[in-house]
């Protein structure tokens, strides 16, 4: 099995402590990046496309996102599962991407580089994103959504063992971080 770069004092034991529900292991050159995840993107269900360099098509184009994937050699899916009053709690649903983030943030700050983590999309890091007009000003932990880099969440789950739905009335939401040389 892959080992995480976990700072000294910190190991896999420490991700649920965090907030981290699920996680499996996997090869970076199993993760399937599929140009409908870019198209989903372009859709701006979510609002944030073209507002963030965390998300498309800020987040640069795919063959980048798959060269960057793969100078890594190991990933680590992982997801958190967020209870909903019912199936239409948007509230609900924006708390946990909310949460989800800084469960991120925690993850990223157990792990030594060089490591890179895609989260969800929007970033959080600065009031204002700089995007498109200056460069990033915390270029080294943004962590891009996995679909800004074309992959699809149930796939990236399927691919690690891990199920995509956890139940009724629940949110789940999905983060990578790829590490280890190539």
């Amino acid at each position: 099995m892959a080992t995480l770069p976990f700072k000294p004092n910190y190991s896999l034991d420490d991700l649920p402590k965090i907030g981290i529900t699920r996680y499996g292991f996997i090869k970076t050159t199993d993760i399937v990046f599929d140009p409908q995840a870019l198209k989903l993107c372009e859709s701006n269900a979510c609002r944030r496309y073209g507002k963030y360099w965390t998300c498309a098509p800020g987040s640069g184009p795919l063959e980048q996102s798959k060269a960057t994937c793969h100078s890594y050699s190991d990933a680590l899916v992982f997801c958190s599962v967020y209870e909903l009053e019912d199936s239409y709690d948007v509230e609900g649903m924006a708390r946990g991407g909310t949460e989800f983030r800084n469960v991120c943030d925690r993850l990223y700050d157990l792990l030594t580089p060089p490591f890179k983590l895609l989260s969800t999309g929007g970033c959080h890091l600065c009031k204002t994103c700089t995007y498109p007009d200056a460069p990033c000003r915390f270029p080294d932990r943004m962590s891009p959504s996995i679909s800004s880099y074309g992959i699809i969440a149930a796939k990236l789950a399927d691919c690690a063992g891990m199920p995509y739905i956890n139940g009724e009335n629940t949110v789940t939401y999905f983060g990578l971080v790829c590490f280890g040389k190539a």
